[in-house]
């Protein structure tokens, strides 16, 4: 009859332990890459940050170009955001350093958009990110 020794039997599992963990954490997390428009009544709005706040997980950032597109970031290094629910929330984002985050720099035009969108608790703004999307089209009122 063939017999495994206590130790032999130990090694072998925490081999194959070692393993199991290792393929399971080297796959990352689920991003898919993410872009579109932001609008406002059709026409794009530029200057704008954009930030989409997964039911878990990490947030993905943007600001919108001169055409209202942008193009979401996960990470230095990776574009995207996560699969699945996010909740979306917008505000301005000028070029120059007056802003004040309470909004009083923000145009005239864009505070009724940042009191409605601008905070992550009161923003009614939901997208269903399940594969890869470039073109997104964001539209708020």
């Amino acid at each position: 009859m063939f017999r495994i020794s206590a130790h032999v039997l130990r090694t072998g599992l925490a081999v194959l332990a070692c393993g199991v963990c290792s393929w399971g954490c080297s796959r990352g997390p689920d991003v898919v890459e993410v872009g579109g428009t932001l609008t406002r009544n059709g026409k794009p709005l530029p200057n704008m940050a954009v930030t989409f706040h997964p039911e878990k997980g990490r947030t993905s950032v943007a600001v919108t170009d001169a055409n209202g597109h942008f193009d979401l970031v996960y990470t230095r290094d990776q574009k995207g955001a996560l699969r699945g629910k996010h909740k979306v929330h917008v505000h301005y984002a000028p070029q120059s350093t007056s802003y004040t985050s309470d909004n009083s720099g923000a145009p005239a035009d864009l505070k009724d958009i940042e009191a409605k969108y601008g905070k992550l608790e009161s923003t009614k703004l939901e997208v269903q990110i399940d594969g890869p999307k470039k073109d997104l089209n964001l539209a708020v009122d």
